[in-house]
């Protein structure tokens, strides 16, 4: 034969083809085998149990409770997790109630919402034109709801011509000149009498959007308040989605006479 690798088997193999035909043979079968497994040293134990071993072994990611000992301040991953949390809330003993409602579950609290406040005292005097103590914008947003509006006035001077008188207007211009001023944009009037104090008083209803609608009761008579009201209310029709206004206003009877602005609220319920 021609080839040098192959030897004929009646041709004996010498001794350091042998050795190496032997190392090769060693190498070869180490090199698909595992060293000898040693728990701890070269495989892992689980939770300190080794896993080596005929049987099976039983892992659970959760723990069962009171097998946990030892104090918790110890647990530092689970005290530091708890450190975090709130306390159960009680109402009215960790949390507050707003007007004695709890604010604790699920759903909403309805509050007034405050549209205007002024509580700054001025006088009006020496003339008889109907004076703007207050103009107070109206959401355009405004749904069904109402308004609830108190003016505070009183006449610190009569006067020679009569009693002065406090309205409430309602319109569509954020200065209104004195011919705006038309007695379709009255809601409430009220006159005031020798020295004394007027506290006028309304719940509007208020129906929304552009073919809203406000109801009042007797716009054009003197009436302090709703409460009581025997009539029937007047509905105006306003368009709520174009800017509306209220006009806190007083008018004299007499250059010689002064009325006192004390307080204008509105508050939309």
């Amino acid at each position: 034969m021609s080839s040098n690798n192959i030897r004929p088997s009646k041709y004996p193999v010498g001794p350091d083809e042998q050795e190496a035909l032997f190392d090769d043979a060693v190498a070869a079968g180490r090199a698909g085998k595992q060293d000898t497994l040693v728990s701890g040293t070269n495989i892992k134990t689980i939770n300190g149990t080794s896993v080596l071993g005929s049987g099976d072994l039983t892992v659970s990611s959760s723990a069962t409770w009171g097998s946990i000992t030892g104090t918790l301040s110890s647990q530092t991953d689970l005290s530091t997790a708890l450190s975090s949390k709130q306390a159960t809330l009680v109402s009215g003993t960790d949390i507050k109630t707003i007007n004695s409602a709890s604010i604790l579950s699920s759903g909403n609290i309805n509050l007034p919402q405050i549209l205007y406040a002024n509580h700054q005292v001025s006088n009006w005097s020496g003339a008889t034109t109907e004076y703007i103590k207050a103009t107070v914008p109206i959401p355009t947003t405004i749904g069904n709801s109402m308004l609830r509006i108190t003016f505070i006035a009183d006449c610190i001077v009569l006067g020679t011509a009569g009693n002065p008188r406090t309205r409430i207007r309602i319109g569509t211009n954020a200065n209104p000149s004195a011919a705006q001023l038309t007695a379709s944009t009255v809601i409430a009037t009220m006159a005031v009498g020798s020295t004394a104090t007027v506290s006028l008083f309304r719940n509007l209803t208020v129906v929304g959007g552009s073919s809203g609608s406000i109801l009042v009761p007797a716009p054009g008579s003197n009436l302090l308040s709703d409460q009581n009201f025997a009539s029937t209310y007047t509905s105006q029709s306003v368009n709520w989605t174009t800017q509306q206004y209220l006009y806190f206003t007083v008018q004299n009877a007499a250059t010689n006479a002064a009325t006192r602005l004390a307080s204008i609220t509105v508050e939309l319920l």
